[in-house]
């Protein structure tokens, strides 16, 4: 079970700081602003596809607020679940009709090259 944050505020987020290395101000739900040392801000998202863990760039703060990054967070969240949808909907083929398929695509390939002009 995921661990509980609570959410960022905007005055956190505008009142951040750089250090000496960089770090993350968590929000939740996988969406994060990355402080760098230079004092840009950065949001980005952690999520999992396919066992993998990915990283999405959603953009630079101020150009996107704390609202407008949480928007884009549930966005990404949405486009995902639909593609995980159409994933398991999706029927795998069997090996037979591959192979039917290849026989069917392949016939007129001889492995030589056309002398047309």
């Amino acid at each position: 079970m995921p661990k509980r944050v609570p959410p960022l505020t905007d005055f956190q987020v505008s009142k951040a700081k750089p250090r000496d290395r960089d770090y993350k101000l968590t929000d939740g739900g996988g969406l994060y602003l990355l402080v760098t040392t230079t004092g840009g801000k950065l949001w980005r998202l952690k999520y999992r596809f396919a066992d993998r863990e990915k990283l999405l760039a959603i953009g630079s703060y101020p150009e996107i607020s704390l609202s407008d990054a949480r928007m884009r967070r549930e966005e990404a969240r949405r486009l995902l679940a639909n593609v995980m949808q159409r994933i398991r909907r999706k029927p795998k083929k069997q090996p037979e009709t591959c192979n039917a398929e290849f026989q069917l695509t392949g016939k007129g390939f001889s492995g030589k090259p056309s002398n047309a002009s």
